[in-house]
Parts: structure tokens; sequence; C-alpha cells
């Protein structure tokens, strides 16, 4: 897989095992509003004295991953889980101060996907145990073959300089800032991205190109006026 990009991604260093150039990844990176769905009040991120959380989906060649994302600008933290048992043990770490049994959030949203407390650790388990009910995470697939792209982004606040209220659709992400290689490494990511490209989505054909006779001729060593003809004789009397 050839890929045609201006920023570089984790799982580049799977091309070192080869290049397909029939199957070309354009990676560009944009971002839309996803007008379908806007917050309430505080938004799809969530501060809690200096820590910010930011709960978003991932949508990697047709699965879509729920992530949670902690950072601290303070602390200069900047991460990002993909499973309910890590995500609680790090705000544990950082004194984030869970509580349980679980407190309702005063703050809600219009997308059900994200009205979780996840001050609580029954709101997080929540929050990443949802992807297989159709009316949550699930809704999110048919992005793929409408944005044709093997990787997109849903969230709020995910991009700075956009409103925080409204709920954003990034094509094209850069894995390796959400730390993505925590589900797959560089190989297989490489990998699942070709095969999805050539197998879903499909490349664009390529153009039929008509040939002339006289370059047909050349190319088979006929380059006189008679190509495959014999040439003519003097006739015997």
């Amino acid at each position: 897989m050839l890929i045609a990009s201006d920023f570089k991604d984790y799982y580049d260093s799977g091309a070192a095992f080869g290049i397909d150039k029939t199957c070309v990844y354009a990676r560009r990176n944009s971002v839309q509003p996803y007008h379908t769905v806007h917050a309430k009040k505080l938004g799809y991120d969530e501060s809690y004295s200096e820590n910010t959380v930011i709960k978003f989906a991932v949508g990697f060649c047709g699965t879509i991953y729920p992530a949670i994302q902690i950072r601290n600008d303070i602390t200069k933290i900047n991460d990002t889980f993909y499973d309910p048992q890590t995500c609680i043990k790090f705000l544990r770490k950082i004194g984030f101060g869970l509580k349980q049994p679980e407190q309702k959030y005063r703050y809600y949203y219009r997308d059900p996907r994200y009205d979780e407390d996840i001050r609580s650790e029954d709101g997080i388990k929540r929050f990443f145990e949802r992807p297989d009910r159709p009316h949550y995470w699930k809704s999110y697939e048919p992005l793929f073959l409408e944005h044709k792209t093997p990787i997109f982004r849903v969230g709020y606040n995910i991009v700075p300089g956009w409103d925080r209220h409204s709920q954003l659709l990034e094509i094209n992400p850069n894995l390796k800032k959400i730390k993505f290689q925590k589900i797959k490494d560089p190989t297989t990511a490489f990998q699942d991205i070709f095969m999805y490209i050539s197998g879903v989505l499909g490349t664009p054909e390529r153009p039929m190109v008509e040939i002339e006779d006289k370059y047909k001729q050349q190319q088979h060593g006929h380059d006189d006026p008679y190509s495959f003809k014999r040439s003519p004789t003097k006739k015997r009397r």
C-alpha cells in the first residue's frame, strides 16, 4: 500500500515490508461538523479541577472503538484509553477521585452515547461496554463507506478551535496522537488498512488507454509500413 499524506503516523513503518503501488491510501486529514447531534451545556469534554476528560469514538477498518482521553496542561498528562480497566487504574493513580457507588453527573447530552458519569467506575465501564448495542456505537459504521475512509474519529471538543458544544467528524486523524498503538501494533494496523481499502472501499479503476496501431507495430518489432504483412516482391515472368 502506498500512503499519500502530509503527516506521518505510527503505522507508516509497515511499508518497510514492501509497497503495493496498486493500492493507494490518500490520507488527508479533514474536520467537519457532525450535525446530527449537538450537546447541551458543558458539551462533550468534562473538566474536573485541572484535568480534562474527552470521550470519543475511533472508527478503524469497519470497527468502532470508544475511547477516553485524559489531558492536563499543567502536569502535561495526555493519554488515551480504550478499555475500562486501564482507564480506572490511571484515574486512581492521578487522584481523579472516582466515586462508588455512582452519583449522577449534573450535565446531560442529547446524544446518549456520552451521557455517562465517568467520575464513577460504573459509568466508565458502561461507556466502554456499549459497542455491541446497535443504537450506540454501531450507528457510526456507515461513515466508513459514506466518506470512503478506513479511519475516522467522532466526538465533542476533539479538535482545538472548534465549537466545543458541536459534535465533530474527523476524517483520517493522526492515530499516534490518540495512542491507537495500544489497540493495533504498526504492522497489523498497516495490513488492516491495506486489506480494508483494497477489499472493502476499493481502489479507483485506472482508465483504459487506447494504443494506436503504429505503436503496437513498433512494440512487436514491425516498424515498416506493412506491419505483419509480407513485403511485396517482384513478379516473376
